[in-house]
C-alpha cells in the first residue's frame, strides 16, 4: 500500500485508490442511485466477475464553501470510520465489508471515502412497488409490521448511541429475504456520521431530501435557511421514518406526499384517515405529529406497538420499557442437526440450546466466557449467566468498554470508557487508574491467576496484578503507537499485541523470544492455532492471514512472517475461534466457514445464514466442557460440536507440569 501525498496516518490503515482499482471493474459500474453524501454502484470484483456488490463513493472538494480548509477534518471523518465499524453490531444495520480511504491534491485537493457493502435484495421503495403491482390497497399488515419493528429497534439502538441518520427514505432501508422472511436493514448510515466533520457546525446544517423532511427542516428549506436550523436530531429522524411508514403502507407515490411535511398544508390527517388498522394509525399519528415536542422518541414508538397480538398477524413483545420486563430467562430446547460433508470428513453441529438473555432494547455490546458461564454486556446492564441458563449475577452499569477475568480470585474486571478499571463483582473495590491522566487504557485482557494485562495508548502493555487492590507489576514496551489488541496464551506463555501503526508483535514469556511484522491492516482478530502457526484478520475484514513463527538457532531467533492468505467473498469476518486444534471456526455476516487445519487451504464445509437464521457477532470456545458459545447481537447459543465422530471436548495437546519462570518480568511470578 503505497502512500500518496497528502494522506494522513490514519488514512493508511485503509486500503487506497490503487487498491480500489485492483479489486473493482469499475469501467463496468452501474449506478444504482444517489444520496446527501455520494452516488452508489453495483459492481463486480476483478477476483470474481461473478459477484457483486454495492459500494458508496463520497468525493469532498476543498473548495466547498461548506467543507473546513484543514486536513484535521478528513482524519477525524476516517475515525468515525474506524469507531462506527465497532459499534454498528445490528442485525438491522447495514455493515461495510471494506472501506477505501485517500487524498489528492490535483487539480484541487479531494478528499475520496468508498463504502463496500453487501448488494441487498432491494428498498422498501422497490417492496412498495411490488405492493403495488399486485394490486393490493395497502401494503401487507404483517409484514408492516415486522419491517416497522426491526427498523426502531435498530433506530433506538443508534439513538443510545447518540447517533442519528438524518436522511432516512425508502431507498436508504434495504431488505434481504430469509426463509421468506423480510429482513429490513438501514443503509446510508454512518456515512453521514462520519462526514459530520466535513460540514461546519453540522448538527444545526439541513441535511436530507426534502419529501422526508422533518416541519422545522422544511421551513427551513423552503424559506433557504441551511445553517443554524434548531430542531431535535432524534425527532427529526422520527418524522422522516414516519413519512416513509405511510408512504409504504397506503402505497403511495411521491407526488403524494408532497407538502406532507408543511404544517400550513395539513395534510397528514386526511392520510391517517385512510389507517384502519388501529395500532398502525396510532403509530404513525405519533411519529407524524407536527409539534416536534409532542411527537414520539423512538422508545415511545416501541412502547406503541408492544403487546400487539400475534394472532392477529403482527408483533408479539412483553409490556413495560425497562429491561427487566423485556428480558426471557429460559433455556429453549430445539432439536437441530446439521452435517457438513467433504470428501474425507463430516463436521456436524448440534444446537442443545438457546438462552434469551437479551432482547429488544438491550444489543450485546461485549462477551466473554470461561468454563463457569457467561459474560455479557450491553449499554445498560452486565449479566453473568451460567451454562444452563440460569443469572448468577447482574448488575446495572454503564459507560463499560471492555471485560475479562481473572482467576484467583476469580473476579470480573471491567475497563470504562473513563480510562478507570474496576471489579464488577466487588463493590468494596476500588477503580484502578493511572498516575498520568494522559494515558489512555484501550484494551485489557486475562493473563493468568490474579493478573491481567493492558494495552495503553503510548503503545506499553502493562501487567496488572489484583490483590484486594490493583497493582502495576511490570511494563513492556514493544510498540511506540496506541495498543489495539492483547491475545495471551496461558498454555505457551505467547502474548500476541497489535498496534494502530499495524505492527503485531509476538513473545514468548519464557524465553524472551521476540518478533514482529508490519501489516498491511490493524488486527483485529487473532488466534493462535498452534505452537507455530497463527491466524489474523484486519481492517480489511474480509481477509484472514496465517503467519508462520519459525524459531531460530540464535538464543533470541524467532521470525514471523505470512506463510497464507485466505480471500473470503462472504462479508467481514466477525469472529475466528480454534477449536481445540482441529478446526477453525469462521463466522461472517453471511455464512459460517469452518476449516479444516490440517488443510486449510480448502473448506471443511459451509454453513449458510439463510439455514442458520443468525449471524455471530461474539463466539467463545469452552475447552474443556466442550461447548462453543455465539451470540448474534441479542441471543446466545450455546452449542455442542462433534467433528469425524470425535466431539471436540478438551483439547489434544499434552499438558506438561510447567517449571519455567517469565524472563521478560522478574517479579510478575506469571507462572
Amino acid at each position: 500500500m503505497s502512500k500518496k501525498e497528502g494522506d494522513s496516518l490514519d488514512a493508511l490503515c485503509f486500503p487506497n485508490a490503487e487498491d480500489y482499482q485492483n479489486d473493482f471493474d469499475t469501467a463496468n459500474q452501474v449506478l444504482l442511485g444517489s444520496g446527501s453524501y455520494g452516488q452508489v454502484y453495483k459492481m463486480t470484483f476483478k477476483s470474481n466477475p461473478s459477484q457483486c456488490c454495492a459500494v458508496k463513493i463520497v468525493q469532498c472538494i476543498k473548495q466547498c464553501s461548506l467543507l473546513y480548509s484543514s486536513k484535521k477534518s478528513y482524519d477525524q471523518a476516517l475515525k468515525e470510520v474506524q469507531m462506527n465499524r465497532q459499534i454498528n453490531i445490528h442485525p438491522n444495520i447495514i455493515y461495510f465489508d471494506k472501506i477505501y480511504a485517500w487524498s489528492e491534491t490535483i487539480p484541487v485537493q479531494k478528499y475520496f471515502l468508498v463504502f463496500q457493502m453487501k448488494l441487498a435484495k432491494g428498498s422498501l421503495k422497490d417492496l412498495k412497488d411490488d405492493e403495488i403491482k399486485a394490486t393490493r390497497k395497502t401494503f401487507n399488515e404483517t409484514s408492516f409490521l415486522n419491517i416497522v419493528n426491526q427498523l426502531l429497534q435498530a433506530f433506538l439502538f443508534l439513538q443510545q448511541k447518540e447517533l442519528y441518520h438524518r436522511d432516512i427514505k425508502p431507498e436508504n432501508i434495504l431488505y434481504d429475504k430469509e426463509n421468506e422472511k423480510i429482513i429490513a436493514r438501514i443503509a446510508d448510515f454512518g456515512v453521514s456520521k462520519a462526514l459530520e466533520h466535513f460540514k461546519t457546525n453540522f448538527k444545526n446544517t439541513l441535511v436530507g431530501t426534502p419529501l422526508y423532511l422533518s416541519p422545522k427542516l422544511w421551513e427551513a428549506y423552503i424559506n433557504g435557511q441551511y445553517n443554524d436550523v434548531k430542531h431535535n436530531l432524534e425527532k427529526s429522524d422520527v418524522f422522516s421514518l414516519g413519512v416513509t411508514l405511510i408512504q409504504t403502507y397506503l402505497l403511495l407515490q411521491d407526488q403524494d406526499i408532497a407538502g406532507l411535511n408543511d404544517q400550513k398544508q395539513n395534510k397528514i390527517p386526511n392520510l391517517l384517515q385512510q389507517i384502519y388498522h388501529d395500532k398502525i394509525k396510532e403509530l404513525l399519528t405519533g411519529m407524524l405529529n407536527y409539534d416536534e415536542k409532542s411527537r414520539f422518541t423512538w422508545q415511545q414508538a416501541i412502547n406503541c406497538l408492544a403487546g400487539i397480538d400475534k394472532m392477529n398477524g403482527s408483533l408479539e413483545q412483553n409490556q413495560g420499557g425497562s429491561l427487566q420486563n423485556r428480558e426471557k430467562h429460559y433455556a429453549l430446547h430445539i432439536p437441530y442437526e446439521k452435517t457438513i460433508m467433504n470428501k474425507s470428513q463430516s463436521i456436524k453441529l448440534r444446537k442443545i440450546n438457546q438462552i434469551y438473555c437479551l432482547e429488544l432494547n438491550e444489543i450485546t455490546k461485549g462477551q466473554i466466557a470461561d468454563d463457569q458461564g457467561i459474560i455479557v454486556f450491553s449499554e445498560n446492564y452486565l449479566i453473568h449467566i451460567n451454562f444452563e441458563g440460569q443469572i448468577v449475577h447482574k448488575t446495572q452499569i454503564q459507560n463499560l468498554k471492555s471485560v475479562c477475568l481473572t482467576e484467583q480470585p476469580k473476579k470480573i474486571i471491567g475497563l470504562f470508557e473513563n480510562n478507570t478499571i474496576q471489579v464488577l463483582d466487588d463493590e468494596m473495590c476500588q477503580p484502578f487508574s493511572l498516575p498520568s491522566a494522559s494515558q489512555q487504557i484501550n484494551v485489557i485482557c486475562q493473563m493468568k491467576e490474579a493478573n491481567i494485562l493492558i494495552g495503553l495508548g503510548n503503545g506499553e502493555v502493562q501487567v496488572v496484578q489484583f490483590d484486594k487492590t490493583f497493582k502495576v507489576l511490570n511494563t513492556l514496551k514493544d510498540h511506540t503507537a496506541q495498543i489495539n489488541l492483547i491475545y495471551f496464551d496461558k498454555l505457551n506463555q505467547l502474548l500476541i499485541t497489535s498496534d494502530c501503526s499495524r505492527i503485531l508483535s509476538v513473545r514468548f514469556l519464557f524465553n524472551k523470544k521476540f518478533s514482529y511484522l508490519k501489516l498491511d491492516y490493524v488486527a483485529q482478530h487473532v488466534e493462535l492455532l498452534n505452537d507455530t502457526q497463527i491466524v489474523v484478520n484486519g481492517q480489511k475484514l474480509n481477509e484472514i492471514l496465517i503467519l508462520n513463527i519459525s524459531h531460530q538457532q540464535k538464543e533470541q531467533g524467532m521470525k514471523l512472517e505470512i506463510k497464507q492468505t485466505l480471500s473470503l467473498q462472504t462479508g467481514c469476518v466477525l469472529s475466528l475461534i480454534n477449536l481445540s486444534e482441529k478446526c477453525l471456526f469462521v463466522s461472517t455476516e453471511k455464512e459460517i466457514i469452518i476449516y479444516d487445519l490440517q488443510s486449510i487451504q480448502q473448506d471443511s464445509g459451509h454453513l449458510f445464514n439463510n439455514e442458520m437464521q443468525q449471524t455471530f457477532y461474539y463466539c467463545n470456545w469452552i475447552r474443556n466442557n466442550g461447548y462453543l458459545i455465539t451470540n448474534d447481537g441479542q441471543r446466545i447459543m450455546k452449542w455442542e460440536i462433534d467433528y469425524q465422530k470425535n466431539q471436540l471436548f478438551g483439547t489434544n495437546r499434552i499438558v506438561k507440569t510447567q517449571t519455567k519462570k517469565c524472563c521478560c518480568f522478574e517479579s510478575c511470578s506469571i507462572m
